[in-house]
C-alpha cells in the first residue's frame, strides 16, 4: 500500500480465506484475522508457474475491525507456498478455477 511501507512484513500473517463476488461489480478477499480487501478489478494475471495471482483495479478497500483505508487505484498479489499437498493438487488441475475466476472478472462478471 503507498501508505504504508512496511507492509510487505506481515506477508506471512495474511492467508486468502475466501473471495467473493459482491454485486456483480467488486471483488473481496477474506484475509483472516479480521482483515479484507476489496476493488473494482479491471486486469488479472496469473504467473506462469500457478503460484501466484494479481488481481489490479479501482476503488480498492483495505479494512480490519480498527481501519479502512481506500485507494483509488491499486492492485493485491497472492502467493502461494510451493510444492505442498494443496498447490500440488491445484497445479495438478491446471489451475482451472483460478482462470474461471480470471474469465469472470475480465468479461466484466464480477
Amino acid at each position: 500500500m503507498p501508505d504504508a511501507p512496511n507492509w510487505r512484513a506481515l506477508d506471512n500473517y495474511f492467508y486468502l480465506g475466501d473471495v467473493q463476488i459482491i454485486d456483480d461489480t467488486s471483488v473481496r478477499a477474506d484475509l483472516g484475522y479480521s482483515w479484507s480487501v476489496s476493488l473494482t478489478p479491471s486486469k488479472v494475471e496469473i504467473g506462469s508457474d500457478l503460484f501466484d495471482l494479481t488481481i489490479s483495479g479501482t476503488d480498492l478497500h483495505l479494512e480490519s475491525s480498527t481501519i479502512h483505508r481506500v485507494y483509488r487505484e491499486g492492485w493485491v498479489r497472492f502467493f502461494v507456498i510451493p510444492n505442498t499437498d494443496i498447490t500440488n493438487a491445484a497445479r495438478n488441475a491446471h489451475g482451472t478455477k483460478l482462470r474461471e475466476l480470471q474469465s469472470e472478472i475480465s468479461d466484466g462478471k464480477a
